[in-house]
């Protein structure tokens, strides 16, 4: 009778919730029922029971629920209680027996009949804890008048017994469903789904280790969330004391975690931070031991109260956090983390029997709860870093596309100014050529003015390569070269090549090898041999022992690789990159004229460009290098009919017209074109070309067998002069194009108009070359 006095202050602060939710229930599940169904069998709620703890000797008068705890008795312990009630008379419909809160392990007499039961020890599965509970009754046990239940039951822990319903099954089953719905099923998703937010929250810190915060908060939801679910669980893992243990190290870990979020969140806190390191360190193996000699309990009630305490310098350090200025989604954050350490005292409460056996775990609710807080905060702070992105981006965006329209426009004036100066200046260098070969023709009888001019030619030579070189750079500019790609057979290359660099090789001393090949590749058969042309110059003249090897091999299904090898000097690693850059000479650093200009390999990767080919190097420092070009495989054999190179025969008994409007230029070219025989009319412009062609006409003289016109004319261009010829003439009359013109827009134009085109400054072998090719073949042959 001292019990039911201490529990009798409980009862009555609990009463009126416990009226009113029955009247919930029993509402509930009377409107859900037919009249007719619920007339026969009364509804009870049962409120009173006997109680033993010595297996039946003696019996003292509990009031439901009866909460061991509240009266001194903890698990784990066996009790039994029987209840006495009355019906009107033998039910003739299913009837059903339900409890709130009912060991796991119990057994169910009615009228001294066993009903039901389940367990009768404290197994290795079996964590003997209340849950809910429901008994269809065959009616045939009940009978008119008094009638009796009892229950044996065993707890681990939390042990008593909620009120019984006794009443139609349908209304029964319908209340139990809700029971488990919201006792047991919602939890179970919410902590679910909190299990695999908090999943992807480490997924983020792992990927982002800087996520500290995030990461500390992912790992305290995932354990809270796995140990949430586990309360609703019917099993142990192992042996019941390795459970017990593993229950309380989660709790030890969510503290330990909430400090160190709120740290990562807020700033450090040293003394705390101690604080949190000590729990770490010396909580586990005192728990260990004590939760094998089966006494965890007791290290509960003291270690759960420090832990609560433990939580309130995080919970000041979130409020801090949010107060700087953290928004409203953080001091929701903070609310719900003052909210989840109410819910943890609560829990103990509950845990420790405080509370009636009739209550529940608040964390399995309020946890997700929080967590979803925090994801709305962690999405508003990425809603918000992704406007921020996609801001700092535009602005990129515009910074980009304002720093590229004033590079290219700083390259149109660079490209303009190139082309007027290089125009400028191959005037007069195409004037010291031609001059210069013209007097070493007459001088070749006196040696020491031959020497003389043979340095000025070479000077002259070393100049025109230069301007040579940028031309091919301006024509190989993206857009200015249109490639005829058709069939290329390798071995003409090779010998063309090979003939022009053995005598280079020999002079150094070097065996250069080509292997023979019969591959023939889809390529533009000029812009490759002037790549590969390059790449074999650019071996020679860097290699001064040993030799240079050029092969082609077949590599995978339709390619084909060319790789020219040498032993040189080699290239170190880190200044592979800068080899291709114009005038980079890595070996040349006194800028030696005899190791060229350090334009080869840039024209090599322009052209590759262009083409479409892939380039590769290998190469060891000290060892020699392997410069290689990808090219596809030709699908078909058919290759163009090679032109033959023409002898640089004398022109004579041609009649030309040279249309130059550079006095220096014109009169250098007249002396070289009428001293290889050709009758020469030489004219300044488009208005000297449209006099020629009237006075031709009136006098009936002939019009010219060829036409050699500079491009950019003060009043016109040399394509258009060519136009009026042969409209004129009224057929195509063989013309060539010289200029100086540079600009990737004129070399388009040149490219497109189709005719053979011839840049200053040039050599005079290849201007006559040129002519005698442009020339049709009974033209071109020698004179008897």
């Amino acid at each position: 009778m001292n019990l039911m006095s201490k529990a009798a202050g409980s009862r009555r602060r609990h009463a009126f919730v416990r009226g009113a939710c029955v009247a919930l229930l029993l509402w509930a599940g009377v409107a859900a029922v037919p009249a007719a169904t619920s007339a026969a069998v009364p509804l009870l709620e049962l409120r009173e029971a006997e109680f033993s703890a010595d297996d039946g000797a003696t019996w003292a008068r509990v009031a439901l629920p009866d909460t061991w705890a509240q009266r001194g008795l903890r698990g784990p312990a066996a009790g039994r209680y029987r209840i006495a009630f009355d019906l009107p008379g033998q039910p003739d419909e299913p009837v059903a027996l339900m409890l709130t809160r009912l060991s796991t392990h119990h057994r169910l007499y009615v009228n001294g009949t066993l009903a039901a039961g389940e367990g009768t020890a404290l197994g290795l599965f079996d964590r003997a804890h209340p849950a809910p509970f429901i008994v269809d009754l065959p009616p045939s046990l009940l009978r008119s008048g008094p009638n009796r239940v009892e229950f044996a039951v065993l707890y681990k822990s939390r042990g008593g017994l909620s009120p019984l319903l006794l009443g139609p099954t349908a209304t029964l089953r319908q209340l139990h469903e809700r029971r488990l719905l919201l006792d047991t099923a919602l939890p179970q998703a919410l902590n679910m789904a909190a299990t695999g937010l908090a999943l992807f929250m480490l997924t983020i810190w792992w990927r982002r280790r800087s996520e500290v915060a995030l990461g500390t908060f992912g790992a305290l939801s995932l354990i809270g969330a796995l140990r949430n679910y586990s309360y609703f669980g019917f099993g142990v893992i192992g042996l019941p004391w390795v459970t017990d243990w593993l229950f309380f190290m989660a709790q030890v870990t969510t503290v330990v975690l909430l400090g160190v979020f709120a740290q990562a969140l807020a700033g450090r806190w040293r003394a705390y931070q101690r604080c949190l390191i000590a729990l770490m360190i010396l909580l586990p193996p005192i728990a260990l031991a004590v939760a094998m000699q089966g006494h965890l309990d007791q290290l509960r009630r003291v270690a759960y109260p420090l832990l609560s305490l433990a939580s309130l310098p995080a919970l000041a350090l979130i409020v801090r956090h949010a107060r700087r200025g953290g928004g409203g989604a953080s001091a929701a954050f903070a609310l719900g983390v003052f909210a989840l350490i109410v819910a943890g005292v609560h829990d103990y409460a509950f845990q420790t029997g405080l509370l009636d056996i009739t209550a529940n775990f608040w964390l399995p609710y309020l946890m997700p709860l929080v967590l979803g807080c925090l994801a709305l905060m962690l999405v508003g702070r990425m809603v918000q870093a992704i406007g921020e992105v996609e801001a700092l981006n535009r602005e990129l965006d515009q910074r980009v596309a304002g720093r590229t329209a004033e590079l290219e426009d700083a390259n149109a004036a660079k490209s303009r100014f190139i082309a007027a100066a290089s125009h400028d200046l191959r005037q007069p260098v195409v004037t010291i050529g031609l001059l210069v070969g013209l007097v070493r023709e007459q001088v070749a009888t006196l040696p020491a003015v031959r020497a003389m001019i043979d340095r000025i030619y070479d000077a002259v030579g070393s100049m025109e390569a230069l301007l040579n070189g940028l031309m091919d750079l301006s024509r190989l500019e993206p857009g200015t070269l249109k490639p005829r790609l058709q069939p290329v057979p390798l071995a003409t290359i090779f010998d063309s090549i090979s003939l022009h660099e053995q005598t280079v090789a020999a002079l150094k001393g070097l065996r250069l090898r080509f292997h023979p090949t019969d591959l023939v590749v889809t390529s533009d058969p000029v812009l490759l041999d002037q790549i590969i042309r390059n790449l074999v110059g650019n071996a020679v003249r860097y290699t001064e022992r040993g030799g240079v090897l050029v092969g082609a091999r077949k590599r995978g299904a339709g390619m084909v690789v060319v790789q020219v090898w040498d032993s040189g000097v080699g290239i170190a690693e880190e200044a592979q990159a800068r080899i291709y850059e114009e005038f980079e000479q890595l070996a040349n650093p006194g800028r030696e004229r005899s190791k060229g200009q350090g334009l080869g390999l840039a024209i090599v990767r322009r052209g590759a460009r262009v083409l479409g080919h892939r380039l590769g190097l290998r190469s060891v420092a000290g060892r020699g290098s392997c410069f290689s070009i990808e090219l596809p495989l030709a699908t078909q054999a058919r290759v163009p009919g090679a032109v033959g190179a023409s002898a640089p025969d004398p022109l004579h008994g041609c009649t030309l017209w040279l249309i130059e409007d550079d006095t220096a230029v014109r009169g250098a070219l007249v002396l070289r074109l009428t001293l290889w025989g050709a009758k020469v009319s030489a004219l300044g412009g488009v208005v000297d070309v449209r006099r020629q062609l009237d006075e031709c006409t009136a006098v009936g003289a002939p019009l010219p067998t060829l036409i050699v016109s500079d491009q950019r004319l003060p009043d016109g261009s040399g394509l258009e002069c060519i136009a009026l010829i042969r409209a004129a003439a009224g057929h195509a009359v063989p013309a060539v194009i010289v200029t100086g013109d540079t600009a990737p827009d004129d070399l388009a134009r040149l490219d497109r108009a189709g005719l053979p085109v011839l840049h200053k400054p040039f050599r005079a072998a290849e201007l006559l070359a040129l002519l005698h090719a442009a020339l049709p073949e009974e033209d071109s042959a020698p004179a008897a």
